[in-house]
């Protein structure tokens, strides 16, 4: 099945998905190997920080739960 074919839901319900690696792999190719990567709506586990941080980035991340 090709990726573009997959459904991607919420199992548990409501309005929180998360993206899966093959959705931030397109992005890492245009962030420059030096910068510094602020996530401001995630936390350590998120893919984007974790895929950003294989990539050799420095990654800053925030949640609002961490704030309340």
């Amino acid at each position: 099945m090709l990726i573009s074919q997959k459904l991607l839901y919420n199992k548990v319900g409501g309005d929180e998905s998360y993206t899966p690696a093959y959705g931030v792999h397109p992005i890492i190719k245009h962030i420059p190997t030096d910068a510094i990567v602020w996530c401001p709506f995630d936390k350590e586990h998120s893919e984007f920080v974790q895929q950003i941080r294989k990539n050799g980035n420095a990654v800053i991340y925030s949640h609002i739960e961490d704030h309340f």
